[in-house]
């Protein structure tokens, strides 16, 4: 069995989505996606929030997002290590949706 790195994710837009190009072109969607699940029986709910990154043409398509919009999106998960000039160096994890073979992006309003 060989590994791999698939994430599905449901839940509802917590902000406004940003999109933006790089400096080569391609566009890129950022958005948070709020997921409720069970930790049990004794504890309840509780929400995880998540952050998205939506490259090229799934940015183009999905401009239309809102906050508070319902979302079921297929993508992996992808460390980056960032450090700035006044912040000591640290890792963030996103949810990438890139690529059109095995990753997928659905907006409905359920």
């Amino acid at each position: 069995m060989s590994d791999s790195n698939r994430m599905e994710l449901s839940g509802r837009v917590t902000n406004a989505p940003v999109l933006r190009a790089t400096a080569s072109g391609h566009s890129v969607l950022n958005l948070t996606v709020e997921s409720l699940f069970s930790s049990g029986p004794q504890k309840g709910e509780r929400a995880g929030k998540y952050s998205v990154v939506l490259w090229k043409g799934f940015a183009e398509e999905n401009t239309g997002l809102t906050k508070g919009n319902r979302v079921f999106l297929v993508g992996r998960l992808q460390n980056r290590d960032l450090a700035g000039p006044t912040e000591p160096p640290h890792i963030i994890s996103e949810i990438m949706v890139d690529d059109p073979g095995h990753h997928t992006f659905i907006c409905q309003s359920w």
